[in-house]
């Protein structure tokens, strides 16, 4: 089972990497945001390196949901759909404020 893990997420570790990466320097987030931006680099790193987030050229909040989404399908993600709301929302205020996550939900 941990192979296919291995294979499945090439391998790579969150090694306790903190959401604060992900939050943006000019937007304060609350509280709830800095726990959804921690269960974001929880998941994510668990098989991507945490510059995927950072540098991906995504247009528009319904993006972001498509991408999240078709990473909860890919094996050994362990993505559950709490998870998932908490990554599409940390994701949307990273990339458009708190602003652009009102406009959005």
């Amino acid at each position: 089972m941990s192979l296919f893990f291995l294979l499945a997420c090439g391998g790579q570790s969150g090694g306790g990497v903190s959401g604060d990466v992900l939050l943006s320097k000019s937007e304060p987030p609350t509280p709830q945001m800095q726990a959804q931006c921690n269960v974001t680099a929880k998941k994510c790193t668990r098989c991507h390196p945490i510059d995927r987030l950072l540098v991906a050229q995504v247009s528009s909040p319904k993006g972001w949901q498509q991408y999240v989404s078709r990473m909860r399908l890919m094996p050994g993600a362990s993505i559950s759909s709490g998870n998932a709301s908490d990554i599409l929302d940390c994701l949307v205020f990273r990339t458009w404020g708190q602003e652009g996550l009102a406009n959005f939900k």
